[in-house]
């Protein structure tokens, strides 16, 4: 599991960076939508460690961060998204498509 922890943690930076080189703006999105992507499932491997092993009682702080990283990571996609001019590609994953 903690492998698990370090390959979700490190794909964050790693996915916004590429994003951030491309010179589009929904190339992009595209990443930061993965970068929230790998911290749901950093928040995730978390969770579950606290739950399997008590000696890792007090992640409290850690899962806050990895939360306010999520959230400012996808209002710079939705950002990102709206250089494009698309709405469409605003929505979150699961959203019913208006139509």
């Amino acid at each position: 599991m903690a492998g698990q922890i370090r390959r979700a943690a490190a794909s964050i930076p790693a996915n916004i960076a590429e994003g951030a080189g491309s010179d589009s703006p929904l190339v992009f999105a595209r990443h930061l939508g993965i970068a929230i992507g790998s911290a749901f499932e950093l928040e995730t491997h978390l969770v579950l460690a606290t739950q399997l092993v008590d000696r890792l009682t007090d992640i409290s702080s850690i899962l806050e961060e990895t939360r306010a990283l999520r959230r400012m990571m996808y209002r710079l996609r939705v950002y990102q998204l709206g250089k494009d001019g698309d709405n469409e590609l605003r929505k979150r994953p699961g959203e019913p498509v208006e139509g």
